[in-house]
C-alpha cells in the first residue's frame, strides 16, 4: 500500500540488482558453532545498543540484525538453515549505540566482552568478515516533486 502511494504521489519508479558492496560475512569458525537447534517456535528478539538476544530464529534473521548494528549488510553465508536461541553481547561496536534506531541509552560500561566481531566469535562460534559481497539493492529510477494531495 506505502509503495503504491509513493509510486502515484512522487512518479516513483525503482528495481532491484544485485551489486558488489562492502559487507561482512558471517561464517562458521573451525570449532563449529557454540548453539543448538530449538524446536519450531513462535521467534522473538530482544535489542540494546549492545546486545541481541533472538530466540527460535534463523541465522538470516540473525544477520538482519547485525547488519543494522553494523551499519552494513552481513551475509550469511554460515550453510546452517536451523531454527536456534542465539544472544551476543558485546562491548562496542562500529556504530555508536549498535546503530539501533531510537536507542538513546548509553552502552554499558566495559564489561571484558570485546568488540561485536570479538563476541561474535567467542559466544556464537560464527566469524564477521570484512569482504565484498553481492547485495540485493533498490535502485530509484525516476523521482519527481510530489503531487498535490
Amino acid at each position: 500500500m506505502l509503495q503504491k502511494m509513493l509510486e502515484e504521489r512522487f512518479v516513483l519508479r525503482t528495481h532491484r540488482e544485485m551489486q558488489q558492496r562492502p559487507a561482512y560475512l558471517l561464517t562458521v569458525v573451525r570449532g563449529g558453532p557454540k548453539f543448538k537447534a530449538q524446536p519450531d517456535g513462535r521467534t522473538n528478539y530482544l535489542i540494546t545498543g549492545n546486545s541481541i538476544s533472538l530466540e527460535r530464529g534463523d541465522l538470516a534473521h540473525m544477520a538482519q540484525l547485525l547488519s543494522t548494528a553494523l551499519g552494513r549488510p552481513v551475509v550469511d553465508r554460515t550453510g546452517l538453515s536451523g531454527i536456534y536461541d542465539l544472544s551476543v553481547k558485546w562491548d562496542d561496536a562500529p556504530i555508536a549505540d549498535g546503530g539501533l534506531l531510537g536507542w538513546d541509552a548509553p552502552a554499558a560500561p566495559e564489561n571484558d566482552r570485546g568488540s561485536i566481531f570479538t563476541a561474535i566469535q567467542d559466544q556464537l562460534g560464527l566469524r564477521l568478515e570484512s569482504q565484498r559481497a553481492p547485495v540485493d539493492v533498490i535502485v530509484i529510477d525516476q523521482i519527481e516533486r510530489p503531487s498535490a494531495n
